[in-house]
């Protein structure tokens, strides 16, 4: 994967955070995600093969930015 490809990758993932925040979780849509980014929603199809994928991947992103995994070591 390039690494423009990562940032993109990155900035739909922070697109997701954001709006599922807003929205508390309701209607996010691939197209609002790929709005907020400034990308078509084939694009974000391009890195998630699904809505489910782009959710697990957000839910597995926000564990990584807040030290999940080292937290619950303790």
């Amino acid at each position: 994967m390039s690494s423009d490809d990562v940032k993109t990758r990155t900035r739909i993932l922070e697109a997701s955070v954001r709006l599922l925040e807003a929205r508390r979780g309701r209607r996010v849509r691939m197209g609002d995600i790929a709005t907020a980014v400034g990308i078509s929603r084939q694009a974000v199809y391009l890195h998630f093969a699904s809505r489910a994928e782009l959710l697990a991947a957000t839910t597995l992103y926000v564990d990584e930015r807040l030290g999940l995994e080292q937290r619950l070591a303790r």
